[in-house]
């Protein structure tokens, strides 16, 4: 049912019917406020879609309603779901399952949607952020877990960085904390879902671990980055022996 003036791109021609449904009615029925969730009728279709299909990947990209991108409509409601941090915010639940179609589409082997998704994501704001953080620290303090947003984020990142997502980028969003970095990391290597670019970028910047210049800035002058480089390195070697990065490897 494409109907509403729906219209797509190439490779469209065996579009899931189910897929062009979600996205009319996600361009056509305006929420009354950006930040209401998507409908889990809305956002199941597109996440089966995407996630066992290329193509279903370009259509949503390519498809346009009422002379409206589809994707931008979409991207715009998942930003707003994720920085909701108020009182009535969404559910961990139902941010998880809009990230879900964030870090779907990163499978896209198209640099511009990449680039696209990457731009959208920059979006994210202290709402997103300190929901994470509030899991960091619950996870420290009590040994809850982290919950999948965390994983979910990083093979995004990873997704999108073309190469260059590292260490030091992976270690600047863990605030510096080396064990939180490495058990994203080796929970993503344990996961047989994930396709193989992903998981030869994760032990890419696994390895970037064991380089010095994770840890030491050439151009330090004061000699600061080399304390700092010490500190980390201790702190490696400690998870290294007695952590799971260790039997991953």
């Amino acid at each position: 049912m494409a109907s509403a003036g729906a219209s797509v791109g190439s490779g469209g021609g065996g579009a899931p019917p189910a897929l062009i449904t979600a996205l009319t009615e996600i361009v056509t029925k305006p929420p009354t406020a950006i930040t209401q969730p998507l409908p889990s009728q809305l956002l199941a279709p597109i996440n089966q879609a995407i996630n066992t299909s290329a193509d279903a990947i370009e259509l949503v990209f390519n498809t346009r309603v009422q002379n409206q991108s589809a994707v931008d409509v979409l991207l715009r409601r998942i930003i707003a779901v994720l920085n909701d941090g108020g009182e009535n915010a969404p559910s961990v639940n139902t941010k998880i399952a809009h990230l879900s179609v964030l870090t779907g589409l990163a499978r896209t082997a198209n640099p511009a949607f990449r680039e696209r998704l990457f731009t959208a994501f920059t979006g994210v704001n202290s709402g997103f952020e300190r929901h994470l953080l509030e899991r960091e620290e619950g996870h420290k303090q009590y040994g809850t877990a982290l919950g999948p947003l965390h994983e979910l984020t990083l093979v995004f990142l990873l997704r999108c960085g073309d190469g260059a997502f590292s260490a030091n980028s992976l270690l600047e969003w863990c605030t510096n904390d080396i064990r939180l970095a490495l058990q994203l990391l080796t929970s993503i290597v344990g996961v047989k879902l994930y396709e193989h670019a992903v998981v030869s970028e994760t032990m890419r910047v696994l390895r970037e671990f064991t380089a010095s210049t994770t840890y030491l800035d050439i151009g330090d002058a004061d000699g600061t980055s080399a304390v700092v480089a010490c500190r980390r390195l201790s702190s490696l070697g400690v998870r290294l022996t007695f952590g799971r990065a260790v039997l991953m490897w």
